[in-house]
């Protein structure tokens, strides 16, 4: 399940969708069939979404990716409410490798992206786009690093 916040995953942009195309070939690569869920965009729906939505597709799936570590963070609270054990139950992946990733419990296993580097880089296109004075595409790719941590089962 890769999952991204947004009540349509077509209409998702930026980096969730990046990481979603990206999702989408890995999995397609390993013959997998993903499934896209985007989530509400505020806190007070995390719960009925949780209950009506995800605790009936991880019945399915064995691994939910986050497009960021804050709804890794969000999703695993609320799975924990229900009673669903991470990972035994569902292994939950994200992207960015911020604190969030590190102090959650049990730890989440990222794809960790130097937030420098990020920073940096989008100073730049921004300021190649205001100097050009016209339309202006861009495309970053950042080096990724996994960052293993507690929250993603091994499967035989």
């Amino acid at each position: 399940i890769f999952l991204a916040k947004g009540e349509e995953s077509d209409k998702w942009i930026g980096a969730d969708f990046e990481r979603a195309q990206g999702g989408k070939k890995a999995m397609s690569e390993k013959k997998l069939t993903p499934l896209f869920l985007g989530m509400p965009t505020t806190y007070k729906y995390y719960q009925s979404f949780v209950n009506e939505v995800l605790q009936e597709k991880i019945q399915e799936y064995t691994a939910i990716f986050c497009a960021s570590d804050l709804i890794a963070v969000q999703v695993i609270s609320e799975l924990y409410k229900t009673g669903t054990r991470i990972p035994k139950d569902v292994s939950i992946v994200s992207f960015d490798g911020t604190l969030f990733s590190k102090y959650a419990t049990p730890q989440i296993t990222s794809m960790s992206q130097d937030i420098s580097v990020k920073a940096a880089s989008i100073v730049k296109l921004a300021l190649q786009g205001i100097l050009s004075q016209e339309e202006f595409n861009g495309e970053i790719i950042l080096e990724t690093e996994l960052i293993e941590g507690e929250s993603v089962l091994t499967i035989d």
